[in-house]
Protein backbone atom coordinates (compact mmCIF):
# COMPACT_ATOMS: atom_id res chain seq x y z
CA UNK A 1 0.00 0.00 0.00
CA UNK A 2 1.26 3.66 -0.96
CA UNK A 3 1.46 5.38 2.41
CA UNK A 4 1.14 9.42 1.43
CA UNK A 5 -1.11 11.01 -1.24
CA UNK A 6 -4.76 12.26 -1.74
CA UNK A 7 -7.19 10.58 -3.34
CA UNK A 8 -10.26 12.94 -2.06
CA UNK A 9 -10.60 16.57 -1.80
CA UNK A 10 -11.65 18.47 1.40
CA UNK A 11 -14.94 18.67 0.35
CA UNK A 12 -15.74 15.17 -0.47
CA UNK A 13 -13.78 14.01 2.98
CA UNK A 14 -15.87 16.39 4.84
CA UNK A 15 -19.64 15.35 3.18
CA UNK A 16 -17.95 11.68 3.63
CA UNK A 17 -16.90 12.17 7.25
CA UNK A 18 -20.81 13.84 7.90
CA UNK A 19 -22.39 10.59 7.69
CA UNK A 20 -20.00 10.03 10.54
CA UNK A 21 -22.38 12.35 12.83
CA UNK A 22 -25.67 10.64 11.87
CA UNK A 23 -23.87 7.46 12.92
CA UNK A 24 -22.94 8.25 16.39
CA UNK A 25 -25.53 10.81 16.83
CA UNK A 26 -28.75 8.25 17.22
CA UNK A 27 -27.25 5.21 19.03
CA UNK A 28 -25.56 7.62 21.18
CA UNK A 29 -28.79 8.61 22.54
CA UNK A 30 -30.25 5.67 22.68
CA UNK A 31 -28.17 4.01 24.53
CA UNK A 32 -26.88 7.23 26.86
CA UNK A 33 -31.04 8.01 27.40
CA UNK A 34 -33.27 5.37 26.36
CA UNK A 35 -32.82 3.20 29.23
CA UNK A 36 -32.88 6.05 31.74
CA UNK A 37 -36.40 7.54 30.15
CA UNK A 38 -38.49 3.83 30.42
CA UNK A 39 -37.22 3.14 33.74
CA UNK A 40 -36.21 6.64 35.57
CA UNK A 41 -38.96 6.77 38.11
CA UNK A 42 -38.02 2.72 39.12
CA UNK A 43 -36.88 2.62 42.21
CA UNK A 44 -35.88 0.02 44.53
CA UNK A 45 -36.29 -0.29 48.18
CA UNK A 46 -34.93 -3.38 50.40
CA UNK A 47 -35.85 -5.88 47.28
CA UNK A 48 -38.84 -4.43 46.39
CA UNK A 49 -39.55 -2.81 43.61
CA UNK A 50 -41.58 0.31 43.38
CA UNK A 51 -43.12 2.41 39.84
CA UNK A 52 -43.63 5.85 40.61
CA UNK A 53 -44.93 8.54 38.15
CA UNK A 54 -43.62 7.93 34.15
CA UNK A 55 -41.58 4.99 34.82
CA UNK A 56 -42.52 3.34 31.12
CA UNK A 57 -41.36 -0.59 32.03
CA UNK A 58 -39.43 -1.99 34.76
CA UNK A 59 -35.72 -2.49 35.03
CA UNK A 60 -35.42 -5.90 33.49
CA UNK A 61 -38.23 -5.79 30.62
CA UNK A 62 -36.28 -2.86 29.35
CA UNK A 63 -32.87 -4.43 29.98
CA UNK A 64 -33.79 -7.85 27.93
CA UNK A 65 -35.57 -6.04 25.17
CA UNK A 66 -33.02 -3.33 24.46
CA UNK A 67 -30.21 -6.63 24.49
CA UNK A 68 -32.01 -8.38 22.65
CA UNK A 69 -32.75 -5.65 19.92
CA UNK A 70 -28.57 -4.78 19.86
CA UNK A 71 -28.74 -8.69 19.37
CA UNK A 72 -30.86 -8.97 15.87
CA UNK A 73 -28.37 -5.85 14.69
CA UNK A 74 -24.98 -7.70 15.24
CA UNK A 75 -27.21 -11.03 13.89
CA UNK A 76 -28.08 -8.97 10.78
CA UNK A 77 -24.57 -7.58 10.36
CA UNK A 78 -22.98 -10.42 8.72
CA UNK A 79 -25.93 -10.52 6.17
CA UNK A 80 -25.97 -7.12 5.03
CA UNK A 81 -22.20 -7.48 4.54
CA UNK A 82 -22.51 -10.28 2.37
CA UNK A 83 -25.23 -8.73 0.73
CA UNK A 84 -23.43 -5.44 -0.15
CA UNK A 85 -20.50 -7.19 -1.14
CA UNK A 86 -22.60 -9.09 -3.97
CA UNK A 87 -24.38 -6.06 -4.87
CA UNK A 88 -24.26 -4.74 -8.65
CA UNK A 89 -26.06 -1.55 -9.37
CA UNK A 90 -25.71 2.00 -11.48
CA UNK A 91 -25.00 3.13 -7.65
CA UNK A 92 -22.36 0.55 -7.02
CA UNK A 93 -22.76 -2.00 -3.63
CA UNK A 94 -22.85 0.69 -0.92
CA UNK A 95 -24.59 3.46 -1.93
CA UNK A 96 -28.34 2.23 -2.36
CA UNK A 97 -28.33 0.55 1.51
CA UNK A 98 -27.57 3.92 2.67
CA UNK A 99 -30.35 5.53 0.62
CA UNK A 100 -32.93 3.86 0.82
CA UNK A 101 -32.53 2.13 4.44
CA UNK A 102 -32.22 5.90 5.83
CA UNK A 103 -35.28 7.11 5.70
CA UNK A 104 -36.40 3.92 8.20
CA UNK A 105 -33.83 4.15 10.51
CA UNK A 106 -35.01 8.18 10.95
CA UNK A 107 -38.50 6.97 11.23
CA UNK A 108 -37.79 4.29 13.92
CA UNK A 109 -35.25 6.57 15.85
CA UNK A 110 -38.30 8.79 16.26
CA UNK A 111 -40.99 6.02 17.40
CA UNK A 112 -38.99 4.41 20.12
CA UNK A 113 -39.56 7.53 22.35
CA UNK A 114 -43.47 7.62 21.84
CA UNK A 115 -44.24 4.67 24.33
CA UNK A 116 -47.95 4.01 23.87
CA UNK A 117 -48.84 3.80 27.85
CA UNK A 118 -48.03 6.40 30.30
CA UNK A 119 -47.62 3.57 32.75
CA UNK A 120 -45.75 0.10 33.00
CA UNK A 121 -47.68 -1.91 30.11
CA UNK A 122 -46.93 -4.64 27.59
CA UNK A 123 -48.02 -2.30 24.84
CA UNK A 124 -45.13 -0.13 26.05
CA UNK A 125 -42.52 -3.41 25.89
CA UNK A 126 -44.14 -4.89 22.09
CA UNK A 127 -43.74 -1.07 20.67
CA UNK A 128 -40.20 -0.41 22.30
CA UNK A 129 -39.40 -4.25 20.94
CA UNK A 130 -40.67 -3.59 17.37
CA UNK A 131 -39.33 -0.28 16.93
CA UNK A 132 -36.19 -0.50 18.84
CA UNK A 133 -35.49 -3.87 16.90
CA UNK A 134 -36.38 -2.10 13.72
CA UNK A 135 -33.92 1.05 14.24
CA UNK A 136 -31.33 -1.52 14.97
CA UNK A 137 -31.67 -3.74 12.04
CA UNK A 138 -32.02 -0.65 9.77
CA UNK A 139 -29.02 1.33 11.22
CA UNK A 140 -26.65 -2.13 10.90
CA UNK A 141 -27.73 -1.96 6.85
CA UNK A 142 -27.46 1.92 6.05
CA UNK A 143 -23.74 2.24 8.60
CA UNK A 144 -21.88 -0.98 7.56
CA UNK A 145 -21.99 -0.03 3.52
CA UNK A 146 -21.48 3.72 4.64
CA UNK A 147 -17.83 2.12 6.54
CA UNK A 148 -17.40 0.02 3.85
CA UNK A 149 -16.74 2.61 1.49
CA UNK A 150 -13.46 4.07 3.49
CA UNK A 151 -10.96 1.34 2.14
CA UNK A 152 -12.16 1.69 -1.31
CA UNK A 153 -12.47 5.65 -1.25
CA UNK A 154 -8.99 6.49 -0.53
CA UNK A 155 -5.85 4.01 -0.94
CA UNK A 156 -3.22 5.72 0.68
CA UNK A 157 -2.59 5.20 4.54
CA UNK A 158 -1.98 8.55 5.71
CA UNK A 159 -5.07 9.82 3.90
CA UNK A 160 -7.02 7.20 6.21
CA UNK A 161 -5.38 8.12 9.23
CA UNK A 162 -6.68 11.98 8.61
CA UNK A 163 -10.21 10.67 6.91
CA UNK A 164 -10.87 9.08 10.05
CA UNK A 165 -9.77 11.46 12.02
CA UNK A 166 -12.00 13.84 10.30
CA UNK A 167 -15.03 11.28 10.74
CA UNK A 168 -13.48 11.10 14.81
CA UNK A 169 -14.84 14.66 14.81
CA UNK A 170 -17.74 14.13 13.37
CA UNK A 171 -18.78 11.32 15.70
CA UNK A 172 -17.84 13.81 18.67
CA UNK A 173 -19.69 16.55 17.24
CA UNK A 174 -23.00 13.95 16.91
CA UNK A 175 -22.26 12.60 20.81
CA UNK A 176 -21.55 16.01 21.72
CA UNK A 177 -25.25 16.30 20.86
CA UNK A 178 -26.07 13.28 22.30
CA UNK A 179 -24.95 14.36 25.44
CA UNK A 180 -24.31 17.81 26.40
CA UNK A 181 -27.25 19.03 24.22
CA UNK A 182 -29.49 16.38 24.58
CA UNK A 183 -28.75 16.74 28.40
CA UNK A 184 -30.22 21.01 27.91
CA UNK A 185 -32.86 19.51 25.67
CA UNK A 186 -34.49 17.41 28.00
CA UNK A 187 -34.02 19.58 30.95
CA UNK A 188 -35.76 22.66 28.76
CA UNK A 189 -38.72 21.51 27.75
CA UNK A 190 -39.36 18.87 30.11
CA UNK A 191 -43.01 20.16 30.30
CA UNK A 192 -43.67 20.12 26.66
CA UNK A 193 -43.44 21.97 23.47
CA UNK A 194 -46.04 23.53 21.20
CA UNK A 195 -44.79 23.41 17.36
CA UNK A 196 -47.86 25.12 16.01
CA UNK A 197 -51.45 23.34 16.45
CA UNK A 198 -48.77 20.37 17.90
CA UNK A 199 -48.40 19.72 21.34
CA UNK A 200 -44.68 17.42 21.94
CA UNK A 201 -45.27 16.16 25.18
CA UNK A 202 -41.54 16.20 26.51
CA UNK A 203 -38.02 17.08 25.99
CA UNK A 204 -36.97 13.45 24.74
CA UNK A 205 -39.53 13.66 22.25
CA UNK A 206 -38.57 16.68 20.57
CA UNK A 207 -35.11 16.04 20.81
CA UNK A 208 -35.69 12.47 19.06
CA UNK A 209 -37.95 14.79 15.82
CA UNK A 210 -35.23 16.96 15.34
CA UNK A 211 -32.23 14.37 15.57
CA UNK A 212 -34.14 11.37 13.27
CA UNK A 213 -34.45 14.93 10.92
CA UNK A 214 -30.80 15.46 10.88
CA UNK A 215 -29.67 11.52 10.62
CA UNK A 216 -31.55 11.35 7.35
CA UNK A 217 -30.01 14.57 5.83
CA UNK A 218 -26.75 13.19 6.94
CA UNK A 219 -27.01 10.33 5.53
CA UNK A 220 -27.57 11.54 2.48
CA UNK A 221 -25.02 13.41 2.42
CA UNK A 222 -22.04 11.56 3.29
CA UNK A 223 -22.79 9.48 -0.09
CA UNK A 224 -23.47 12.50 -2.49
CA UNK A 225 -19.77 14.26 -3.46
CA UNK A 226 -18.00 10.08 -3.28
CA UNK A 227 -17.88 7.45 -6.25
CA UNK A 228 -16.73 3.77 -5.90
CA UNK A 229 -14.72 2.55 -7.76
CA UNK A 230 -15.63 1.13 -11.34
CA UNK A 231 -16.50 -3.27 -10.93
CA UNK A 232 -13.55 -5.16 -11.42
CA UNK A 233 -12.84 -9.07 -11.25
CA UNK A 234 -11.77 -7.58 -7.24
CA UNK A 235 -15.86 -7.46 -6.36
CA UNK A 236 -16.65 -10.62 -7.84
CA UNK A 237 -16.91 -12.49 -4.71
CA UNK A 238 -17.54 -15.78 -5.51
CA UNK A 239 -18.32 -17.45 -1.92
CA UNK A 240 -21.26 -18.74 -0.70
CA UNK A 241 -22.08 -17.36 3.12
CA UNK A 242 -20.50 -20.12 5.07
CA UNK A 243 -16.99 -19.44 3.28
CA UNK A 244 -17.16 -16.17 3.09
CA UNK A 245 -16.91 -15.93 6.69
CA UNK A 246 -14.61 -18.81 7.16
CA UNK A 247 -12.04 -16.97 5.04
CA UNK A 248 -12.75 -13.67 7.50
CA UNK A 249 -11.63 -15.25 10.15
CA UNK A 250 -8.15 -16.97 8.72
CA UNK A 251 -7.34 -13.06 8.38
CA UNK A 252 -4.90 -13.39 10.88
CA UNK A 253 -5.26 -9.93 11.26
CA UNK A 254 -9.14 -9.69 12.15
CA UNK A 255 -9.41 -12.17 15.54
CA UNK A 256 -7.62 -9.38 17.63
CA UNK A 257 -9.28 -6.51 16.40
CA UNK A 258 -12.63 -7.19 16.45
CA UNK A 259 -11.83 -8.38 20.08
CA UNK A 260 -10.81 -5.25 21.19
CA UNK A 261 -13.35 -3.44 19.30
CA UNK A 262 -16.40 -5.16 20.94
CA UNK A 263 -14.45 -4.91 24.50
CA UNK A 264 -13.59 -1.04 24.09
CA UNK A 265 -17.77 -0.79 22.60
CA UNK A 266 -18.30 -2.43 26.25
CA UNK A 267 -16.56 0.01 28.04
CA UNK A 268 -17.46 3.60 26.00
CA UNK A 269 -21.70 2.02 26.37
CA UNK A 270 -21.08 1.34 29.62
CA UNK A 271 -19.88 4.58 30.96
CA UNK A 272 -22.62 7.01 28.76
CA UNK A 273 -25.37 4.40 30.06
CA UNK A 274 -24.46 4.58 33.75
CA UNK A 275 -23.78 8.71 33.81
CA UNK A 276 -27.34 9.74 33.97
CA UNK A 277 -27.99 7.39 37.15
CA UNK A 278 -24.61 8.57 38.63
CA UNK A 279 -25.31 12.35 38.24
CA UNK A 280 -29.61 12.17 39.24
CA UNK A 281 -29.48 8.95 41.51
CA UNK A 282 -25.99 9.50 43.60
CA UNK A 283 -24.83 13.47 43.21
CA UNK A 284 -28.60 14.38 43.22
CA UNK A 285 -28.63 16.56 40.58
CA UNK A 286 -30.17 17.09 36.84
CA UNK A 287 -30.13 15.21 33.98
CA UNK A 288 -28.31 18.42 32.03
CA UNK A 289 -25.51 18.09 34.56
CA UNK A 290 -25.67 13.98 33.53
CA UNK A 291 -25.46 15.57 29.78
CA UNK A 292 -22.97 17.98 30.50
CA UNK A 293 -20.46 15.27 32.08
CA UNK A 294 -21.05 13.14 29.27
CA UNK A 295 -20.32 15.39 27.15
CA UNK A 296 -17.31 16.58 29.24
CA UNK A 297 -15.42 13.38 28.00
CA UNK A 298 -15.97 13.68 24.33
CA UNK A 299 -14.30 17.24 24.50
CA UNK A 300 -11.58 16.36 26.74
CA UNK A 301 -10.78 13.59 23.88
CA UNK A 302 -11.45 15.85 21.11
CA UNK A 303 -9.04 17.86 22.44
CA UNK A 304 -6.27 14.58 21.98
CA UNK A 305 -7.98 13.62 18.42
CA UNK A 306 -4.03 15.30 16.72
CA UNK A 307 -2.32 14.19 19.06
CA UNK A 308 -3.51 10.42 18.69
CA UNK A 309 -3.07 10.94 14.77
CA UNK A 310 0.41 12.28 15.91
CA UNK A 311 1.49 9.75 17.70
CA UNK A 312 -0.16 6.68 15.42
CA UNK A 313 1.72 7.82 12.45
CA UNK A 314 5.35 7.93 14.23
CA UNK A 315 4.97 5.08 16.99
CA UNK A 316 2.19 3.13 14.93
CA UNK A 317 -1.24 2.19 15.61
CA UNK A 318 -0.87 -0.60 17.51
CA UNK A 319 0.98 0.75 20.74
CA UNK A 320 -1.18 3.47 20.68
CA UNK A 321 -4.39 1.53 20.31
CA UNK A 322 -3.05 -0.72 23.18
CA UNK A 323 -1.97 2.30 25.40
CA UNK A 324 -5.95 3.29 25.42
CA UNK A 325 -7.41 -0.22 26.23
CA UNK A 326 -4.95 -0.31 29.10
CA UNK A 327 -5.51 3.23 30.31
CA UNK A 328 -9.25 2.26 29.92
CA UNK A 329 -8.91 -0.65 31.93
CA UNK A 330 -7.36 1.34 34.85
CA UNK A 331 -9.75 4.35 34.51
CA UNK A 332 -12.91 2.63 34.41
CA UNK A 333 -13.04 0.80 38.08
CA UNK A 334 -12.37 4.75 39.72
CA UNK A 335 -15.63 5.36 39.19
CA UNK A 336 -17.00 3.16 42.12
CA UNK A 337 -15.36 5.76 44.67
CA UNK A 338 -17.07 8.21 43.74
CA UNK A 339 -20.01 7.85 46.29
CA UNK A 340 -18.12 7.67 49.70
CA UNK A 341 -14.30 8.09 48.90
CA UNK A 342 -13.60 10.49 46.00
CA UNK A 343 -10.24 10.36 46.93
CA UNK A 344 -9.76 12.60 44.27
CA UNK A 345 -12.06 15.35 44.90
CA UNK A 346 -11.00 14.96 48.51
CA UNK A 347 -7.48 15.43 47.10
CA UNK A 348 -8.77 18.65 45.18
CA UNK A 349 -11.53 20.32 47.78
CA UNK A 350 -7.91 20.04 50.07
CA UNK A 351 -5.53 22.05 47.50
CA UNK A 352 -8.62 24.18 47.17
CA UNK A 353 -8.96 25.13 50.59
CA UNK A 354 -5.51 26.13 51.22
CA UNK A 355 -6.13 28.87 48.78
CA UNK A 356 -9.33 29.72 51.44
CA UNK A 357 -11.42 28.42 48.60
CA UNK A 358 -14.36 27.03 50.03
CA UNK A 359 -17.80 25.33 48.95
CA UNK A 360 -21.69 25.77 50.30
CA UNK A 361 -21.80 21.60 49.53
CA UNK A 362 -18.23 20.23 49.86
CA UNK A 363 -19.81 16.49 49.52
CA UNK A 364 -21.05 17.00 46.18
CA UNK A 365 -17.95 19.16 45.59
CA UNK A 366 -15.58 16.25 46.06
CA UNK A 367 -17.83 13.71 44.16
CA UNK A 368 -17.90 16.09 40.97
CA UNK A 369 -14.22 16.76 41.26
CA UNK A 370 -13.75 13.00 41.41
CA UNK A 371 -15.81 12.26 38.43
CA UNK A 372 -14.21 15.11 36.24
CA UNK A 373 -10.99 14.23 36.72
CA UNK A 374 -12.00 10.36 35.90
CA UNK A 375 -13.30 11.72 32.49
CA UNK A 376 -10.04 13.62 31.87
CA UNK A 377 -8.01 10.20 32.61
CA UNK A 378 -10.26 7.77 30.18
CA UNK A 379 -10.20 10.66 27.56
CA UNK A 380 -6.80 9.50 25.79
CA UNK A 381 -8.24 5.53 25.76
CA UNK A 382 -11.65 6.98 24.25
CA UNK A 383 -9.82 9.40 21.83
CA UNK A 384 -7.92 6.38 20.22
CA UNK A 385 -11.45 4.59 20.12
CA UNK A 386 -13.10 7.49 17.32
CA UNK A 387 -9.55 7.59 15.77
CA UNK A 388 -8.01 4.33 15.13
CA UNK A 389 -10.32 1.42 14.32
CA UNK A 390 -11.29 2.57 11.20
CA UNK A 391 -7.50 2.94 9.53
CA UNK A 392 -6.75 -0.24 11.65
CA UNK A 393 -9.99 -1.79 9.61
CA UNK A 394 -8.55 -0.52 6.33
CA UNK A 395 -5.55 -2.23 6.97
CA UNK A 396 -7.47 -5.80 8.03
CA UNK A 397 -9.33 -5.24 4.92
CA UNK A 398 -6.41 -5.04 2.51
CA UNK A 399 -4.46 -7.84 4.20
CA UNK A 400 -7.66 -10.03 3.13
CA UNK A 401 -7.32 -8.77 -0.61
CA UNK A 402 -3.66 -9.57 -0.47
CA UNK A 403 -5.04 -13.89 0.77
CA UNK A 404 -8.04 -13.80 -1.33
CA UNK A 405 -7.81 -11.50 -4.53
CA UNK A 406 -10.88 -9.99 -3.11
CA UNK A 407 -12.32 -6.65 -1.81
CA UNK A 408 -14.76 -7.71 1.32
CA UNK A 409 -15.05 -4.33 3.58
CA UNK A 410 -18.84 -5.16 3.90
CA UNK A 411 -18.35 -8.99 5.03
CA UNK A 412 -15.81 -7.32 7.44
CA UNK A 413 -18.07 -4.80 8.57
CA UNK A 414 -20.17 -7.39 8.93
CA UNK A 415 -19.11 -9.73 10.77
CA UNK A 416 -17.76 -6.96 12.98
CA UNK A 417 -21.04 -6.16 13.78
CA UNK A 418 -22.17 -9.25 14.72
CA UNK A 419 -19.25 -9.48 17.63
CA UNK A 420 -19.32 -6.11 18.59
CA UNK A 421 -22.56 -5.53 18.78
CA UNK A 422 -23.53 -8.85 20.32
CA UNK A 423 -21.01 -7.47 23.29
CA UNK A 424 -22.91 -4.07 22.96
CA UNK A 425 -26.10 -6.53 24.02
CA UNK A 426 -24.79 -6.94 26.78
CA UNK A 427 -24.19 -3.37 28.05
CA UNK A 428 -27.87 -2.74 28.73
CA UNK A 429 -28.24 -6.42 30.27
CA UNK A 430 -25.80 -5.99 32.84
CA UNK A 431 -26.17 -2.73 33.78
CA UNK A 432 -29.93 -3.21 34.71
CA UNK A 433 -28.89 -6.42 36.57
CA UNK A 434 -26.70 -4.61 38.48
CA UNK A 435 -29.20 -2.21 39.27
CA UNK A 436 -32.03 -4.66 40.25
CA UNK A 437 -29.81 -6.57 42.13
CA UNK A 438 -27.68 -4.38 44.24
CA UNK A 439 -29.68 -1.25 43.29
CA UNK A 440 -29.50 1.79 41.76
CA UNK A 441 -30.78 4.39 44.16
CA UNK A 442 -29.74 7.17 46.66
CA UNK A 443 -29.95 5.24 49.53
CA UNK A 444 -28.74 1.80 47.36
CA UNK A 445 -26.65 3.36 45.07
CA UNK A 446 -23.77 -0.17 44.87
CA UNK A 447 -25.14 -1.11 41.38
CA UNK A 448 -24.83 1.70 39.74
CA UNK A 449 -20.78 2.04 41.01
CA UNK A 450 -20.06 -1.39 39.77
CA UNK A 451 -20.81 -0.84 36.35
CA UNK A 452 -17.42 0.87 36.41
CA UNK A 453 -14.98 -1.98 37.68
CA UNK A 454 -16.76 -4.80 35.70
CA UNK A 455 -16.82 -2.50 32.04
CA UNK A 456 -13.21 -2.18 33.23
CA UNK A 457 -12.60 -6.13 33.86
CA UNK A 458 -14.39 -6.80 29.91
CA UNK A 459 -12.08 -4.19 28.78
CA UNK A 460 -9.15 -5.58 29.70
CA UNK A 461 -9.53 -8.49 27.80
CA UNK A 462 -9.90 -6.42 24.39
CA UNK A 463 -6.07 -4.78 25.87
CA UNK A 464 -5.17 -9.03 26.16
CA UNK A 465 -6.71 -9.72 22.74
CA UNK A 466 -4.68 -6.91 21.19
CA UNK A 467 -1.53 -7.42 22.05
CA UNK A 468 -1.20 -10.82 19.63
CA UNK A 469 -1.94 -7.93 16.44
CA UNK A 470 0.96 -8.90 14.27
CA UNK A 471 1.04 -5.07 12.41
CA UNK A 472 2.76 -2.58 14.16
CA UNK A 473 2.39 0.69 11.67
Amino acid sequence: MTTSGNALSLLQKIMYALGNFAQGVGPAIVIGWLQYFYTKSETTIDGNVIVEGTAFLTYSAFGFIAGGARLLEAISNPFYGYISDRTKSRWGRRKPFVMFLSPVLAVSFMAVWFPLSPHPHIMNGIWLAVMLGLFWLSYAGVVGPYLSLLPEITPYQDERIKLSEIMGYFEVAGMLVATIVAGSVIDSFSDGINLGFVKIADGYKFLALVVGIMTLICFWLSIRYITETPHSTKKEVPFNFIDAIKHTFKNRLFPPYVASVAFFRIGIDSVIISMPYMIVKILGKKEDLAGIMQGAVIVFSLILFPFVSRLSTRYGKKLIYNLGLLGFTIGLPLFYFTNSTPFFGNVIIGILSLFNISFENVVFARQIAHLIVILIIISFPISTAFVLPRAIFADVVDNDEKETGYRREAMYNGMEGIISKSAAALVPVITTQLFSIFGATSNRPLGILLVGPVAGLLVFFGFLSFLKYPLKD
